[in-house]
């Protein structure tokens, strides 16, 4: 019976393990913990320890001491981290598996420290660009509405009562507050909505529709510039890792390929590895893959012949994070005044309209 005991509360403990969601703060400092210990020369198995003793968190407390049980019984951390699906993504669990065989898993944690802090502050930077802008839309959606739906009637109701005839733009604002009433408006609202699922549904399904879904916004004018600029430095940065690491280059894409969400470059991709597992250059399927920009491609090329590719992926994802950031910034310098610009006109627009039958009539006495 005790033995049967122990199996179920270790499936508890592993089926708890799987619904584990760290939140970033928490992945953060488990993975920053670790790279200073380990680096100090602490034994993995006495970091676990030292961090489920100094934990005052529940959630990593649980982990540390999952960890530290199953680390103790032999398995790999790679194994046990890869029972939290939700807290550890493909990118992460593949590089301490390198960090693993290669026995530099102090110099895999800080490198994926690093990679977790940067990616974190650059959606924090595209997010608190958006969420000033977000805010005035927000509101002046609000404005909008009350204005249709308070104001807009108040003014057609003075104007019918004086009979005259009303400029085009005038009758169009009034005509679009009639049919925010109308029944035709929740046909529309419903309508939009059921498309909206309906992408999503088909975008979940992972068909050919996310393919071409994500083909296309890859080709947007500024966010597709950023998502293939972020594609190229992560790429090119795990390379690096990996063939430090001593990781062939075909083993190394396969591995960053299992990070890849954007369907289309993960094809295209998985075309590039075919490639080279027929023989062909770094360069050449590179090319044919269209994944990365002329300057990635020279310089890979120049890698290749000198034999120092590791170092020129360095080289290569240090350019294009420069890169991206300037993206970033200009889309940020892009997003305020042409927010401002456009609610600025729709308020405009209706209040012109509103008044315009005022200003005939001023100018007709």
């Amino acid at each position: 019976m005790i033995p049967m005991r122990r199996d179920s509360l270790m499936e508890r403990r592993m089926q708890k393990l799987e619904r584990l969601e760290l939140s970033w703060q928490e992945r953060r400092f488990f993975t920053e913990q670790m790279a200073l210990l380990l680096d100090a020369g602490v034994p993995l198995t006495q970091a676990l320890v030292l961090l489920t003793t100094h934990s005052t968190r529940r959630r990593l407390q649980f982990l540390f001491r999952k960890l530290q049980e199953s680390v103790m019984a032999g398995q790999a951390l790679s194994t046990v981290l890869a029972l939290a699906p939700r807290s550890f993504s493909r990118l992460y669990l593949a590089l301490i598996r390198v960090g693993e065989r290669s026995g530099q898993l102090s110099a895999v944690f800080h490198y994926l420290e690093s990679l977790e802090r940067t990616e974190h502050e650059r959606v924090a930077m595209i997010r608190n660009a958006l969420r000033y802008p977000l805010t005035v839309l927000v509101v002046a959606i609000a404005v909008l509405l009350f204005i249709l739906i308070a104001i807009v009637p108040t003014f057609e109701s003075i104007y019918r009562a004086g009979g005259e005839s009303l400029p085009l733009l005038t009758q169009k604002v009034i005509q679009f507050s009639h049919f925010l009433f109308s029944p035709a408006m929740l046909y529309w609202l419903t309508s939009f909505l059921i498309l909206v699922w309906g992408i999503i549904r088909l975008y979940g399904a992972e068909g050919r529709f996310r393919y071409q879904f994500d083909r296309i916004v890859l080709e947007l004018p500024l966010l597709g510039m950023i998502l293939q600029e972020s594609f190229i430095v992560r790429c090119a940065t795990v390379l690096n890792l990996m063939l430090q690491s001593g990781v062939t280059l075909v083993n190394a894409l396969k591995l960053f390929g299992e990070s890849v969400e954007n369907h289309y470059q993960k094809e295209k991709l998985e075309e590039m590895i075919a490639a080279l597992s027929a023989g062909q250059s770094l360069h050449l399927s590179a090319t044919d893959s269209g994944l990365m920009s002329d300057v990635a491609l020279t310089m890979i090329s120049i890698g290749e012949m000198s034999g120092e590719l590791t170092s020129v992926m360095k080289r290569i994802a240090d350019y294009h994070n420069a890169r991206l950031k300037g993206r970033i910034e200009g889309l940020i310098a892009l997003i305020d005044p042409l927010s401002l610009l456009f609610i600025g006109a729709l308020v405009g627009v209706i209040l012109i309209a509103l008044y315009l039958p005022l200003f005939n009539l001023g100018s007709a006495l």
